[in-house]
C-alpha cells in the first residue's frame, strides 16, 4: 500500500473489535485511531447498535469517528446525520404487529438515536436500560413514535434459533433482515445493510473501493467484505464467512498497527 492509500477503515463491534463478550474497547485500540486521525484516514465504527450506544464505548475519539449505525440505516459523521435509510411506516407497523404477536418476543424499535420500547417484562426494560445500555424512550404506542422506524428487533429470551424461521420469511422481499445474536433479529428498509452503508459513505466522500478496508466475523458482515478492496476477516469465523474475505486477522489492533508502521517506513 502506497502512503495514505488507504482512506477509510470500517470495523464491525461485536466479535471483531469487542471479542468473547467485551463491552468496552482495547486500551491499545485508543491512540492506533489517533494516529490513523493524523495519518487522514478515517475510523469507522460499523454494528447494529444505536449511535450513543456506539459513541460510549469510543472515549475521547469518539467525536472524530464515523458510524455506521442500525446495520446500515443511519450513518453518523461527526456528530452529523450523514445519511439516513428509513423504512416505510405500513411496513414498520406491520412489522411491530407480528413480533408482539409472538408471546415470548419483545419489540426493539430503532429511530436515529433513540430506542423505543413497550416491554411486556420488567427483565425486558431492565436488559435494555442496564445491560445494553441504550438510550430508551418507554411509550405507549410502538406504531405511533414521532420519527421514522429505521430498524426493528425481535427479542427472543428464550433464543432467537426458536422464532428464526418463522421471522426471517414473515416479511421476505419486504424488508432485509439478519439474526445478530443468540437472542436477536432485526430488520431494515429492504437493501440496507453494512455495505449499503458502505457503498454511501464512497459516493458521498469520493472513496475509491481499493482504499477501503473492512474488518468483520459474521455473517452480516459479508455485504461490508464485498464493498472494499481489503475485506479481513477474524481468524474464529466460520469458513462460510471467511470464504468472502481476502486477508485474516486474530485482532483487528495487531492489522491497525501494521497499516500504521507501513505507513511510517514509506515516509
Amino acid at each position: 500500500m502506497k502512503k495514505n492509500k488507504i482512506k477509510f477503515i470500517a470495523s464491525d463491534l461485536d466479535g471483531t473489535l469487542l471479542l468473547n463478550g467485551a463491552q468496552k474497547v482495547s486500551e491499545e485500540l485508543i491512540p492506533l485511531i489517533k494516529r490513523l486521525n493524523d495519518e487522514g484516514i478515517i475510523f469507522c465504527a460499523a454494528s447494529g447498535r444505536q449511535y450513543p450506544n456506539l459513541r460510549r464505548l469510543f472515549g475521547e475519539v469518539a467525536d472524530e469517528l464515523m458510524y455506521i449505525c442500525e446495520n446500515g440505516s443511519v450513518i453518523i459523521y461527526k456528530d452529523k446525520l450523514l445519511d439516513k435509510t428509513p423504512m416505510k411506516v405500513e411496513l414498520g407497523r406491520d412489522i411491530i404487529r407480528t413480533i408482539t404477536g409472538v408471546e415470548q418476543c419483545e419489540v426493539l424499535v430503532s429511530g436515529e438515536r433513540t430506542s423505543y420500547l413497550k416491554p411486556k417484562t420488567e427483565s425486558y426494560l431492565v436488559r435494555m436500560r442496564d445491560i445494553v445500555r441504550n438510550d430508551i424512550c418507554l411509550v405507549d404506542d410502538l406504531e405511533h413514535i414521532e420519527e421514522d422506524y429505521v430498524k426493528i428487533s425481535v427479542y427472543d429470551p428464550t433464543g432467537i434459533e426458536n422464532t428464526q424461521d418463522y421471522f426471517l420469511t414473515a416479511f421476505e422481499g419486504r424488508a432485509q433482515s439478519c439474526v445478530s445474536g443468540k437472542q436477536w433479529l432485526d430488520y431494515t428498509a429492504q437493501g440496507v445493510n453494512k455495505g449499503s452503508a458502505i457503498k454511501t459513505i464512497q459516493r458521498l466522500m469520493g472513496f475509491e473501493a481499493e482504499e477501503c478496508i473492512a474488518f468483520g466475523d459474521n455473517f452480516n458482515d459479508i455485504e461490508m467484505f464485498q464493498s472494499v478492496g481489503y475485506p479481513i476477516v477474524m481468524r474464529q469465523a466460520v469458513d462460510a464467512v471467511k470464504a468472502n474475505a481476502a486477508y485474516e486477522t486474530d485482532r483487528v489492533e495487531n492489522s491497525l498497527r501494521k497499516l500504521i508502521e507501513k505507513l511510517q517506513t514509506e515516509v
